[in-house]
């Protein structure tokens, strides 16, 4: 095939699939859309392009990768280190380049959450901006969330990473956590390592659960009875409760990964100057569908198992 007409069959295939080439001087990972809702928005261009499940593509520096409330995205950077981009969240591909033959510098920016898995972090110049943080050394397994409840969170279930915030340098090591709330803080967390139960764990109050007159009471995503019930606690049970709407009426609860509202009248506690919620103020829980195995295995150090987790998981595709 002469040079000519390699070029115009190029370019067609350009045109027509423009997702799936890229120079191979930008290349930095490949990504696989797990889940609808994922678009690309390439380096130097204005309109962003939807990707299909199963749809496979490379993308380099310069790139955008987001997804809407549903959609989900695997991206491998080559042999180094894999992210699994979670709903509601954008990924910008800031830098990516071989300094050598073995070693890389990437540079990444996060708005939303993501997992990642690392297998080479020795030859890897790293940085991952996720809101007033930056991590600079990945650990083996870590998640991290860029504004969780108005704070930067990191995560590490297996290995240390290293991040760096307001001028300090700070590690987190494996079953422990970085947050800013009211100061930023390393601390001890118990499985799952989710944002959510940090939160949970170190920020609540203890609260029993009396429903008079009835065995058990509601878990609301809202703060009143016209909100979706997610699920319920039985007499008896303890709470952490973690806010309570402005009319005093409904206390906001944590539980699994995410949180929940119940009547206050069902609660006997001793709680006092709880964070205020407006009025009719409903939760945004994240709910994941579809999961395939290899994702589990990136997920249950951060969200337990699908047995266990009964807000976040749908549509499993696993027995776990």
């Amino acid at each position: 095939m002469n040079r000519r007409l390699y070029r115009v069959l190029l370019w067609i295939v350009c045109l027509v699939f423009p997702m799936t080439i890229q120079a191979q001087d930008a290349y930095a990972a490949v990504i696989t859309i797990h889940e609808p809702g994922i678009e690309i928005l390439r380096v130097d261009t204005e309109a962003w392009i939807a990707l299909p499940q199963g749809a496979i593509a490379v993308i380099g520096t310069g790139d955008h990768v987001r997804a809407d409330a549903r959609g989900r995205a695997l991206i491998r950077f080559l042999d180094r280190f894999e992210v699994l981009l979670m709903p509601t969240s954008t990924l910008t591909i800031d830098q990516f380049r071989r300094t050598d033959q073995t070693d890389v510098e990437v540079e990444l920016t996060l708005d939303g959450h993501l997992i990642q898995r690392t297998h080479d972090a020795d030859h890897m110049a790293y940085r991952l901006h996720f809101g007033t943080a930056e991590a600079i050394h990945p650990s083996d397994h870590f998640a991290v969330w860029s504004d969780f409840e108005g704070t930067p969170v990191l995560t590490s279930a297996i290995g240390m990473a290293t991040l760096t915030y307001d001028d300090q340098r700070w590690e987190v090591e494996a079953e422990r956590a970085f947050f800013t709330l009211p100061e930023a803080r390393v601390v001890t967390l118990a499985a799952p390592y989710h944002a959510a139960t940090l939160i949970g764990d170190l920020l609540s109050c203890p609260g029993t659960i009396n429903a008079i007159g009835e065995n058990s009471l509601n878990v609301r995503s809202g703060t009143g009875t016209g909100f979706t019930i997610i699920g319920y606690y039985g007499n008896g049970e303890q709470v952490k409760i973690v806010g309570i709407n402005e009319t005093g009426s409904w206390y906001r609860i944590q539980r699994f990964t995410g949180f929940g509202w119940v009547q206050v009248l069902g609660v006997e506690t001793t709680c006092t100057d709880l964070p205020a919620f407006p009025r009719l103020f409903g939760e945004s829980n994240s709910e994941i569908f579809n999961v395939l195995p290899e994702e589990l295995d990136l997920m249950i150090p951060f969200y337990d198992t699908p047995r266990e987790n009964l807000w976040f998981y749908r549509g499993v595709v696993s027995d776990r």
